[in-house]
């Protein structure tokens, strides 16, 4: 069996790279022990399970940067279950006596199995990593469970074999970390198995002998010459023949023969309509979009009013009337008169990328509760009351915010206000649990937000994923508390 300390099998650098970013290094950190743990329990060889493990640490370097940190984890353990050292046990597997169940369990439920146990992942990431449903997951967890002398599942021989691989993880050597640690040391540089060299075989040379053609290339030449030549003897008894035969009179059409009949085409005809223009209208995905007489004058301004709402809040209720200002210096007629700056007008937006905003604008308006609706109604109308000057300003404050922080205000005042906070938990989810979680912070309190907004800045991005599942699971009279306890640890 060939290990990682084989001679024959030595890594070698790729050339330099730029340093591996910080985020990455963390998160293999943080995967490695468990990857090991369950590499070595599922072949049931360690230095079978390293090799598996080395690729798909550097299989994951070779991509993470081009996926979204909420997907590292599953893209980490599907790589690392379809390493081939881990598709069947090792011939020389070896397990501790608490873990021999594990042999006699088939490979893929094995898998399933280890994935909870060792890998630490809920059922429904373990069954996206394995590719299967949480019901076929399950299955496979239920063939995996350890069985009475009836056949029955033993829950007593399951937590005996949970606490083992717990007590396994908890308590490797400093040799096996140290080893681990060269190994993530190893992926972050970009090494790999260099190819085997193939000695090239020496050839003899053969001696080609070359026939002589020359005179017959000068023969077929000369014949082509004297053939090209006789078509231009004058008197040559086959010049007639070469002449082109002349077409009978008889044969000869003109525009103005009295057989032909000549007549201008008919007008073409309208294309017969599919739909009239009330089935064009009923099933126009735009329809209510386009019928709504707020979608082009309050929707489009929604996440400003929302942030209008609150500098109106944070500020004094009485507006403080500005100082006077320094009556201007006079120029002087020496000095050089400034150079105008050019003004860079930005490229206005293609018609799709217009129409694309509009519906993310108009989705997120109807995603808004009623009561902050009416909130951006109000405030619309307290806007228009102040002069001209003043709107402009506040406008132009709100279009120096970062885009994040806009995305964050089309939410409404309440979670525009703590999203730059929570974005980090929530900016990247998958799309089927956009609106549960969008729902669950509607029904926050401003206490509750501030400590999920805390726990969102702490939270590792390897964690994220857990935590939001955590949370959703929390029944809604107990989040407070909940999130309240997170924070206080």
């Amino acid at each position: 069996m060939i290990g990682l300390s084989n001679p024959g099998f030595r890594m070698a650098p790729n050339p330099p790279s730029e340093a591996p970013p910080a985020a990455l290094a963390a998160f293999l950190r943080g995967c490695e022990r468990r990857g090991a743990v369950f590499a070595a329990l599922q072949c049931g060889d360690a230095e079978r399970g390293d090799v598996a493990l080395a690729a798909a640490l550097r299989a994951f370097r070779a991509h993470a940067a081009e996926l979204p940190m909420a997907a590292w984890p599953a893209r980490f353990w599907s790589l690392l279950v379809a390493a081939p050292p881990l598709r069947a046990e090792s011939p020389v597997a070896h397990r501790a006596p608490a873990m021999q169940a594990l042999a006699g369990i088939a490979a893929p439920d094995r898998a399933a199995l280890l994935l909870r146990l060792a890998g630490g992942l809920q059922e429904d990431e373990a069954a996206g990593v394995l590719g299967l449903s949480t019901d076929d997951y399950r299955a496979a967890l239920t063939r995996a469970c350890p069985r009475d002398a009836t056949g029955r599942p033993d829950a007593e021989a399951w937590r005996r074999l949970a606490e083992a691989v717990q007590v396994h993880l908890r308590d490797l050597p400093p040799e096996r970390l140290a080893r681990l640690a060269r190994l993530r040391e190893d992926a972050l540089a970009g090494t790999r198995v260099p190819p085997a060299a193939t000695a090239p075989s020496p050839r003899t040379a053969v001696p080609v002998s070359t026939p002589r053609r020359w005179p017959w290339v000068v023969l077929v030449l000369a014949l082509m010459a004297a053939a090209l030549a006789a078509t231009w003897w004058p008197g040559a008894p086959w010049a007639d023949l070469l002449q082109p035969a002349p077409t009978p009179v008889s044969e000869t059409v003109t525009l103005t023969d009295p057989d032909i009949l000549q007549e201008p085409l008919p007008p073409a005809e309208p294309p017969a309509a599919r739909f009239d223009a009330e089935e064009a209208a009923r099933t126009d995905r735009d329809a209510p979009m386009r019928m709504d007489p707020e979608a082009a004058t309050l929707v489009p301004q929604a996440d400003f009013l929302a942030w209008y709402i609150v500098q109106r809040a944070a500020t004094a209720a009485a507006e403080v009337a500005p100082e006077p200002s320094p009556p201007p210096a006079q120029a002087d007629e020496d000095a050089e008169a400034p150079t105008a700056q050019a003004v860079v007008v930005p490229d206005p937006p293609r018609p799709w990328e217009a129409l694309t905003r509009q519906r993310a604008d108009y989705a997120a308006w109807q995603a808004l509760e009623e009561a902050d609706r009416a909130r951006l109604r109000a405030a619309a109308r307290d806007l228009a009351m102040q002069p001209a000057d003043a709107q402009q300003a506040l406008r132009t404050r709100f279009g120096a915010l970062d885009a994040m922080e806009h995305r964050g205000w089309r939410l409404g005042p309440v979670l525009g206000a703590v999203w730059p906070r929570l974005q980090p938990l929530f900016a990247y989810v998958p799309a089927r649990e956009r609106e549960p979680l969008l729902a669950l912070l509607r029904q926050l309190d401003a206490t509750a937000l501030d400590d999920l907004a805390a726990l969102a800045q702490r939270t590792p991005p390897q964690e994220r994923d857990r935590f939001r599942h955590a949370l959703i699971r929390v029944p809604a009279g107990q989040r407070t508390a909940w999130l309240h306890a997170r924070r206080e640890r």
